[in-house]
C-alpha cells in the first residue's frame, strides 16, 4: 500500500549525515518515476524522515527529492489522485518556458494549477522558488484558485503559513518570506506587472482568456532567467485575437521548442472517455469512496451546453 501524504510527521530523525540515507535520495533521483514511487510505497515513518532530512541538507528544502517529479509530489506527498491530462499539465512545467492550458469546464485545471503552486513552492528553498498567481479580478484570485492552496496548505500540513492570498515560510534565518501570492493587474496598466522576480519563478495565470493584451504580452517580461509559466482557462468566446489564443498558437509552433499548448476538451473527461481515473484521495474520509471523474463534466452537461 502506498505510504500516506507526510509519514514523517510526529518522527524525529537521527542527527548528523547518514551516508546510507544518502546514497538511497541519489539513486532516487536517478530512478524514473514509477521506479522512485515503487521505493517510496515501501519506506516506513523512520525512514522517511531520514531521507527528507537527507534532502532538506542537499537541496535546502525536505521535499527537493521532489524537484524533478511533479507528479510523485501530489501523489505522494499530497496523497492526491490525478488523471492523464493534469499529470501531463504537470510535467509540462518541467521542460517548458510558457505552459498554456486551454480547457473546458469542469476539467480540474484551477485544482490542478493550486497544485502546481505547491510543487514549486516546497521543492525550491526558501528565498530561491517563489509562485506568483494572477487573475482577471481579485475575486478570481481569492476565491478560486487559493482556496485550493489554502486547503493543501493545511490539510497536508505544509511549512509556513497561508492566508487568502499569500504563503510564506520561514527561511533559514527564521524571517518569513514569500513563497507564494497572488494578485490582479488593471487592464491597461503594464506597471503592475513589474518588479516580479525570484532566482526561480512560476508564474500562473488563471482565467487566462480574460487577461487583456497589454497584461498579457507584460507577463513575457517576467519571464528572463529560471522562470515559467502556466496559463490556463477557457478560450474567450468573445475576443478572438485575445492574448490567450496568440500564447495558446505559439505553443503549437514546432520553432518554439520552450513553448506548448495542452488542449483539454470536455470530452477528454474520464467521465466520458472511461479512463480509469482512480479513487479521489481530496475528500474528507466521510464521503463514501468514490472515482476522482466523479468531480469531473460528465457525458449529461456536454449535451446539455449543445442543446
Amino acid at each position: 500500500m502506498a505510504a500516506p501524504p507526510l509519514l514523517h510527521r510526529g518522527v524525529t530523525p537521527p542527527r548528523g549525515r547518514s551516508t546510507e540515507a544518502g546514497n538511497l535520495l541519489w539513486a532516487l533521483m536517478d530512478a524514473d518515476n514509477t521506479a522512485r514511487q515503487d521505493v517510496f510505497a515501501e519506506l516506513s515513518a523512520a525512514e522517511w524522515a531520514i531521507l527528507l532530512q537527507e534532502s532538506e541538507r542537499e537541496f535546502g528544502t525536505a521535499y527537493g527529492l521532489f524537484r524533478t517529479d511533479p507528479v510523485g509530489f501530489v501523489e505522494i506527498v499530497l496523497g492526491e489522485t490525478l488523471w492523464s491530462k493534469q499529470r501531463e499539465m504537470l510535467e509540462a512545467l518541467l521542460n517548458h518556458r510558457r505552459v498554456a492550458v486551454p480547457a473546458g469546464f469542469g476539467v480540474g485545471k484551477t485544482h490542478l494549477a493550486a497544485r502546481a503552486v505547491a510543487f514549486w513552492c516546497c521543492t525550491n528553498p526558501v528565498g530561491v522558488g517563489q509562485a506568483v498567481t494572477i487573475a482577471t479580478r481579485m475575486r478570481q484570485v481569492q476565491r478560486q484558485l487559493w482556496p485550493h492552496v489554502r486547503r493543501l496548505h493545511a490539510r497536508a500540513q505544509l511549512p509556513g503559513e497561508c492566508d487568502l492570498t499569500q504563503w510564506r515560510i520561514p527561511d533559514l534565518h527564521g524571517v518569513m518570506t514569500d513563497a507564494a501570492y497572488g494578485f490582479t493587474a488593471p487592464a491597461g496598466d503594464e506597471s503592475g506587472m513589474q518588479g516580479i522576480h525570484a532566482a526561480k519563478l512560476l508564474l500562473v495565470a488563471d482565467e487566462a482568456g480574460g487577461l487583456e493584451q497589454v497584461i498579457g504580452r507584460s507577463t513575457r517580461n517576467l519571464l528572463t532567467g529560471d522562470a515559467t509559466m502556466l496559463a490556463i482557462g477557457n478560450p474567450a468566446s468573445d475576443d478572438e485575437q485575445s492574448w490567450f489564443e496568440s500564447l495558446c498558437d505559439a505553443g503549437q509552433d514546432p520553432d518554439r521548442p520552450d513553448e506548448v499548448t495542452i488542449r483539454i476538451r470536455a470530452l477528454d473527461s474520464p467521465q466520458i472517455t472511461g479512463e480509469d481515473s482512480g479513487v479521489c484521495r481530496e475528500c474528507p474520509p466521510a464521503i463514501e469512496p468514490h472515482p476522482l471523474a466523479t468531480h469531473l463534466v460528465d457525458q449529461s452537461w456536454v449535451d446539455d451546453a449543445i442543446r
